[in-house]
């Protein structure tokens, strides 16, 4: 071939994989969303509801069988006319494990892909006082609740409070359980376990368990805050998890909200972070009170009428409004989620936060903005992580 020929083969434009890719990343979110929602189903019953053409339908369901994320129902079905095979997300081909490293106290459990939990595959353990002991006693744990059901591990998810650096899986910060500090807790449990382990931060986590399970599904602008024993923050926008250059994105407990305030876990004081969670109520509760009170203490006491939960609630609730009002304004999410057990002590709490974010936030993007409590769960946001991670090695498929 002639110089003049390859300059113009050069010249013609080679055929994208950019749309094809975005297609299938699509076609598959929409298989996997479908049968999370719909249960057993066939690939005909597939193709109407989401639209695929069976083609393409019968492409994707045997590469989904493929990956171990579905199975064909043991039971055989009836269609109209003729017996179709139903199929399903996998919940007795395999197994997922999943993992939540809390400040006081840590769960482990097991699930099929469809996120069910058994509270008799569950189990929660006090979180120890070194990461040896915590490593140890996760795969100890983790082991025996695997054991129970006869089925192949895909892996696990492990939920994480605090700063995760994404490319190394790094835990660099983590303000209330420092020995994570420097470790890289996904790695050394996948050593022991000699099985693929997911780490995510948790709030990260809840962004996923919200989506995958959630009031989230097909919802593409987000934010998650997490209010229990931290504050941490999650975003989707466009469907894509803001994560920042190194995975840090969304710290928005570690703002400072009160001068000379509190010192914080993280080293600064005044942060948003000790002044409107769980565990910062608690704390103010502790100081009036004299006595050190458990959120399931405080939310008995207080429904019961034994315990005045006033000035602390007041002003718990109106620091969470600014930092609520705050998401608002810089994000525009059309929802945003609150997980935090405090709402609880009283009834009419979390209506009371949704008008005082109205003093914080502009008036057109709360307008549009609907607030609610999460229904996630830190332990399904480990499920949703090691989930996430197998359907994105399918594509990859945007994060969510």
């Amino acid at each position: 071939m002639d110089k003049s020929n390859r300059l113009k083969n050069d010249a013609v434009p080679k055929k994208s994989r950019v749309v094809p890719t975005l297609l299938r990343q699509m076609n598959v979110r929409r298989v996997l969303d479908a049968l999370r929602r719909l249960g057993a189903v066939s690939r005909a019953d597939l193709s109407r509801v989401t639209g695929i053409s069976a083609p393409t339908m019968s492409k994707l369901v045997e590469e989904l069988l493929q990956s171990g994320l579905i199975e064909a129902d043991p039971e055989m079905r009836y269609a109209t006319g003729r017996p179709s095979v139903m199929y399903r997300m996998a919940t007795r081909s395999a197994q997922i494990l999943g993992a939540v490293i809390g400040m006081r106290e840590c769960a482990v459990l097991a699930t099929g892909l469809d996120g069910e939990i058994d509270d008799r595959r569950s189990r929660t353990f006090a979180t120890p006082d070194s990461y040896d002991a915590l490593l140890r006693t996760l795969a100890a744990e983790l082991t025996a609740i695997h054991k129970l059901v006869e089925a192949p591990c895909l892996g696990v998810g492990l939920s994480l409070p605090g700063l995760i650096k994404a490319a190394a899986g790094e835990m660099v910060l983590s303000p209330n359980i420092h020995y994570l500090d420097g470790r890289c807790p996904g790695t050394d449990l996948g050593q022991l376990l000699q099985l693929p382990v997911v780490a995510v931060q948790e709030e990260h986590g809840l962004c996923l368990a919200e989506r995958m399970f959630g009031a989230a599904r097909g919802v593409e602008h987000f934010a998650m805050l997490d209010i229990s024993d931290g504050l941490g923050m999650g975003v989707i926008s466009g469907g894509r998890l803001i994560a920042g250059s190194d995975g840090f994105g969304g710290e928005i407990g570690h703002m400072t909200a009160k001068l000379g305030g509190e010192l914080c876990g993280c080293g600064n004081r005044g942060c948003l972070e000790t002044l409107a969670t769980d565990l910062a109520f608690t704390r103010a509760l502790a100081r009036r009170t004299g006595r050190a009170l458990t959120m399931d203490e405080i939310i008995r006491d207080a429904q019961a009428g034994k315990l005045v939960i006033e000035p602390e609630i007041n002003d718990v609730l109106d620091y969470l409004a600014i930092g609520i009002g705050t998401v608002v304004n810089v994000f525009n999410p059309a929802m945003l989620f609150v997980y935090g057990r405090l709402f609880a002590a009283r009834d009419g709490l979390f209506d009371t936060l949704v008008r005082r974010v109205g003093e914080h936030a502009l008036r057109p993007s709360l307008q549009r903005c609907k607030i609610v409590r999460a229904q996630g769960s830190k332990r399904l946001g480990a499920i949703a992580a090691i989930i996430s991670s197998h359907v994105n090695t399918l594509g990859p498929l945007l994060p969510a």
